[in-house]
């Protein structure tokens, strides 16, 4: 297969409906990996990219679940599935494998009516047909053919690579050795980092980085990360964060996001102080981003990203500028009284 001609499936969560697209797309584009026809499912993002990005973007996300070579398509009912598959050359596709197992994941509604056990089961004994010196291995199969159903279509893929899961439920903010009310979950605060446009080895700052979720993230997928808090005691608290996770501390000092001692980095996320549990220190939250944006704009190169969270109550369309426009922007529901806007600006 021509690498140049994959078709991908991302199986995305479904926590938010435009962040997970957005962070494939922006670590694509970060990586330099080329990718087109993109087309945009229920929880599932399609495109054409080489077959590299399946696990690049698996590795560094933190709102995908799994990516898939796309094989074929079919309506998303059973007979429409089982006519594609057995047109397809199964006996090809599994005659260097070992094993091979099915599964069939629906998306919310779009399986409603579908015994996703039984179709499992009647694809597998067509592909075993069809090839009949392969067994099905149901716990670690070589091969795993995954079908999603989502809108009006199954998917019919090969599985490539699955994300891990372990890390992120062992780095929520309620497991790390310095806790605070107001740190983000480890999947959002991955997935500001993602949409920053950092990638491994770059230079990453978070100027509000707090009990330092954001810095652990970015940690985490390889960058040089620097962090600053107005705050000595939550600088200490961070570095005891980052040091359970076996990253670097020494870029971590108390400083004053509206005068950064730093001449670049390459990309910006950060979630400033807000809410009834964080402390600014005295200034008012929309006063102190704007003095923060004011000021970082030196800090990054034309075409760089400062990825931003703030109240869903402050107008992002006063917070532009000459130096920086917002190329897009996400809503994240935090609790039933605070929604975040994530944003996205573009040094110009």
């Amino acid at each position: 297969m021509d690498e140049r001609s994959n078709k991908i499936a991302f199986l995305l969560l479904g926590n938010n409906l435009t962040i997970p697209y957005s962070e494939c797309i922006s670590i694509l584009e970060s990586n330099k990996i080329p990718f087109t026809d993109v087309e945009k499912f229920d929880q599932v993002l399609v495109l054409r990219a080489p077959l590299d990005a399946c696990k690049v973007v698996v590795r560094q996300a933190g709102m995908v679940r799994r990516s898939c070579i796309l094989i074929a398509e079919s309506l998303n009912t059973p007979r429409a599935i089982l006519q594609v598959i057995n047109d397809l050359d199964i006996h090809g596709l599994l005659r260097r494998q070992r094993s091979f197992a099915v599964r069939v994941k629906g998306i919310k509604e779009y399986a409603k009516g579908i015994n996703q056990g039984s179709l499992e089961k009647e694809v597998g004994t067509l592909m075993k047909g069809k090839s009949s010196h392969v067994p099905v291995e149901l716990k670690n199969p070589s091969i795993l053919f995954y079908i999603i159903i989502t809108n009006d279509k199954a998917l019919i893929c090969l599985n490539v690579a699955e994300a891990e899961e372990k890390g992120f439920t062992d780095r929520r903010p309620g497991n790390r050795s310095f806790f605070h009310p107001t740190s983000m979950h480890p999947r959002l605060a991955r997935a500001m980092v993602n949409l920053s446009g950092a990638r491994p080895n770059s230079k990453f700052l978070d100027p509000f980085s707090g009990s330092g979720g954001i810095l652990i993230e970015a940690g985490v997928i390889g960058c040089n990360t620097i962090g600053m808090d107005i705050d000595p005691k939550m600088v200490i608290g961070s570095k005891k964060n980052l040091r359970q996770f076996g990253l670097s501390l020494a870029s971590v000092c108390v400083g004053d996001a509206r005068c950064i001692p730093l001449r670049e980095v390459d990309s910006i996320a950060t979630d400033p102080p807000y809410g009834r549990s964080s402390s600014t220190k005295g200034e008012e939250t929309p006063t102190l981003v704007e003095e923060f944006l004011g000021g970082v704009t030196s800090l990054l190169k034309t075409g760089s990203k400062l990825c931003l969270s703030v109240p869903s109550s402050i107008n992002l369309n006063a917070l532009m500028s000459k130096n920086l426009r917002i190329v897009e922007a996400h809503s994240a529901r935090v609790h039933r009284s605070l929604t975040r806007r994530i944003a996205i600006f573009e040094r110009t």
